[in-house]
């Protein structure tokens, strides 16, 4: 996280949230597609990003999927399959990312890469989509992931269900992802931990840090999380983080699909 202005910038920016408005220069696109009798009940559900966080004991505010359009920075859409499932593929695509911000602080945006920068600059493209009849297929990519503790240049996120209900299949793709571990009370890295590209289920990297306002900022990052949900739907999320506190409370996604029959 980061602050606009002051010698505190540094400091504050480093605060890492999670886990996921933006500014839509695409939208929701259903293609025409030939009919086909529904197998079972179709369901499948694509999200970049959305944030659900608490900052200095404040009622939680979120940001991305499911918030609106406001502020349209920060806007990012849930693409959902209808009743009965498409066979043609519903997609979402923002050319100009997203950036949420959290009072005087940035949860997710893209990564600094001007050290003067009042702000940090937006995510990369952000692209969702889903479809399906006989077989679900839901995937989300979000390109330029920072500027938390968690960088990434792509994270990407699929799963596919057959019409049995059963044959579930997830990929997690994170290219190029670091996360910093520690730092010292001014912000700079002390320990960071390199994230494999294709990471093991729940593989889990966790952080403290001593630069935010209470000088003991605890998380924990779970990527590749499945959720088998008990209702038939199954849920992908390529970057889950779990912020402890005291400062930031809650929880941010990065890459969330969902598959079900």
């Amino acid at each position: 996280m980061t602050e606009k202005c002051g010698g505190r910038r540094r400091a504050i920016r480093r605060i890492a949230p999670v886990v996921v408005a933006m500014a839509t220069v695409g939208g929701v696109t259903v293609g025409l597609g030939e009919p086909a009798a529904a197998v079972g009940n179709p369901r499948g559900s694509a999200c970049g990003y959305y944030t659900d966080v608490s900052m200095f004991q404040s009622n939680n505010i979120l940001r991305g999927c499911g918030q609106g359009k406001m502020p349209t920075d920060a806007y990012s859409k849930r693409v959902v399959l209808p009743a009965g499932g498409s066979a043609s593929q519903i997609s979402y695509y923002d050319g100009n990312g997203a950036r949420a911000q959290y009072l005087l602080g940035y949860l997710f945006s893209g990564p600094w890469t001007d050290p003067n920068a009042s702000v940090p600059p937006m995510s990369g493209v952000i692209s969702v989509n889903t479809k399906g009849v006989s077989t679900v297929i839901s995937e989300a990519n979000v390109a330029s992931v920072g500027p938390q503790q968690f960088t990434a240049s792509n994270v990407y996120a699929k799963c596919t269900l057959q019409a049995d209900g059963t044959s579930i299949a997830y990929t997690t793709t994170i290219t190029n992802g670091v996360v910093v571990t520690s730092t010292d009370v001014d912000g700079e890295t002390l320990t960071s931990e390199t994230v494999p590209a294709n990471p093991s289920p729940g593989y889990h990297v966790a952080g403290s840090l001593s630069s935010t306002p209470s000088g003991n900022e605890t998380f924990d990052i779970y990527f590749n999380e499945r959720v088998n949900n008990g209702d038939g739907t199954y849920t992908l999320s390529a970057v889950h983080m779990v912020l402890h506190g005291p400062d930031a409370v809650g929880h941010m996604y990065i890459g969330q699909v969902m598959c079900g029959m």
